[in-house]
């Protein structure tokens, strides 16, 4: 009985956990200037399934303030791996270039 309650409190309080994480992780997104998002909503936009399409967006399109929070919530490295996957225009490609190479 008391690791029948010992699990499912555990698992409640790692779900509780794994919701305040996802809504801490989506919350900088409100953050992000609003032009970013005219043609979707910014609630259904998931900063890990759409990372490319954020990260293109921001670099295109985005204020120095939202590549700011870019770089902060997606290392240098995994920047670096998205880079050649990426969909940018001559400049903004140079400036992720250059970004990830210093």
């Amino acid at each position: 009985m008391f690791w029948q309650i010992y699990t499912t409190s555990t698992y409640a309080l790692v779900c509780h956990f794994a919701g305040v994480y996802n809504y801490i992780m989506k919350s900088w997104i409100n953050n992000l200037s609003p032009e970013l998002f005219w043609d979707v909503s910014r609630k259904e936009v998931d900063p890990e399934r759409n990372e490319r399409w954020l990260i293109e967006r921001v670099l295109q399109r985005g204020k120095w303030e939202d590549w700011l929070l870019i770089r902060s919530h997606y290392n240098k490295t995994r920047l670096l791996d998205l880079s050649p996957k990426l969909k940018l225009d001559p400049k903004s490609a140079n400036f992720l270039r250059l970004y990830c190479s210093l």
